[in-house]
């Protein structure tokens, strides 16, 4: 009677685990990077939205404005020096997702809902957001204050 036992020996076993190691690393890191890809385009299309109202608020009662630093924006009602100063009202303060950051920059919208820079002149203005994998979105404002997301730039 022959009695082989059936089974994997340890070399299969090893080959097999790292097979396995090898497929999980590949999926996990695609995994984070689609999610910091996915968090990128949601902190863009909220901060689009937020410039929006911002917009909106300017045209129905008084002109606001939007300061965005590194890692945190700041709402504000602008008394009519396109900064945000101690004379200005600070609606919010709101914080970007995690992982992502932009460029300083301040943008105020008057009563047409024209965009203006820190120096009161009209003019269009982006918004650069990034990622910690180097990802980035542009936020493109023009100068009659239409707001769009896009990948590439900024159409003139």
């Amino acid at each position: 009677m022959d009695r082989k036992i059936a089974g994997f020996s340890l070399f299969e076993l090893l080959v097999s685990f790292a097979i396995l190691s090898i497929l999980m690393y590949v999926g996990i890191s695609q995994y984070a990077r689609y999610k910091a890809e996915r968090e990128l385009v949601r902190q863009a299309n909220m901060l689009a939205d937020e410039i929006s109202w911002i917009r909106s608020q300017s045209i129905a009662k008084e002109p606001h404005g939007i300061k965005i630093d590194v890692k945190n924006y700041i709402i504000f009602k602008d008394d009519g020096d396109c900064q945000l100063t101690d004379n200005d009202t600070i609606v919010s303060r709101n914080n970007f997702l995690t992982g992502i950051s932009a460029d300083t920059l301040t943008v105020v919208f008057d009563r047409r809902g024209y965009c203006y820079n820190t120096s009161c002149g009209l003019g269009s203005s982006s918004i650069t957001l990034r990622n910690d994998r180097g990802s980035t979105r542009l936020i493109c404002i023009s100068r009659y204050g239409r707001i769009r997301v896009e990948t590439e730039k900024c159409p003139d």
